[in-house]
């Protein structure tokens, strides 16, 4: 087991955006110092900005079934926002790689820190150490489920190559396509980059438990437009029928259901 200390810190953060003071303060209340990297939009990318070296393949849809009915993946498995955000994520590693780090920590800014990151416990050969607390995991830190967790992390030296590696090619939102690409995870890829992961037995930051993040304003428009379509379809069948509920409508009022909480 190595302490892990005197590493940069990143914060990703669209530039102006109203979280930046907000995690000014948190990080500043447990004497963690940090650096923003301003993050890459779905602006950034209308306006031709591109990763070298990262090619997007979005032939590959097999990730999609987990999401049948989710209204932002009929039309686009990767959205705009999270391009962006995988983008951003590559940035930090990229500055990892000129600086010839040992070790790097990448934040996101809707993140709230909870402890000082002064002598972090990282287990030796682990190439990555998630900081939150979404990625299941035992006494031990060893991963034992699906889960996420990119609004904090420390890379290796050689977390930070496989990383670059492994996102050559972008294919899914980044938290699944590490997930993908761990060596030890439920999702363990087919060869190529295996990433030797761990998880913080005691987290050093939190997720305040929304996703907005992740979605661009017109992307949560297009999801309000299909809740409300559904709404009017429920409405319809309810007019048209017994007070028997048929299937057609149980399973729209389900689609219906999921669609708002994704929309919330």
């Amino acid at each position: 087991m190595a302490v892990v200390s005197d590493f940069p810190i990143f914060c990703i953060s669209l530039r102006d955006s109203p979280r930046r003071a907000a995690f000014a303060a948190s990080a500043a209340a447990h004497a963690v110092a940090f650096e923003f990297v301003d993050a890459i939009s779905p602006a950034d990318l209308r306006r031709g900005v591109v990763m070298e070296d990262c090619r997007i393949d979005i032939t590959d849809l097999r990730w999609t079934r987990q999401e049948p009915i989710d209204p932002r993946r009929q039309q686009a498995p990767l959205l705009f926002a999270e391009i962006g955000c995988a983008y951003s994520h590559m940035t930090c590693w990229r500055i990892g790689r000129a600086r010839d780090l040992g070790h790097i920590c990448v934040v996101e800014d809707d993140a709230v820190i909870c402890r000082s990151f002064r002598g972090i416990d990282m287990p030796d050969a682990v190439d990555m150490l998630y900081l939150g607390e979404r990625m299941p995991h035992n006494r031990r830190g060893e991963i034992t489920g699906d889960g996420c967790g990119t609004e904090g992390y420390i890379l290796s030296r050689a977390g930070i190559q496989k990383c670059l590696e492994i996102f050559r090619v972008l294919r899914m939102p980044i938290d699944l396509q590490l997930m993908a690409h761990l060596s030890r995870g439920p999702g363990k890829a087919a060869g190529g980059c295996e990433l030797n992961t761990r998880v913080a037995t005691r987290p050093y930051c939190r997720h305040p438990g929304h996703d907005d993040s992740q979605i661009d304003p017109s992307e949560l428009q297009r999801t309000a437009a299909e809740r409300d379509r559904l709404r009017l379809e429920v409405e319809a069948l309810h007019r048209s029928t017994s007070w028997r509920m048929t299937a057609p409508a149980r399973v729209l009022r389900t689609a219906f259901a999921r669609t708002t909480r994704g929309a919330g």
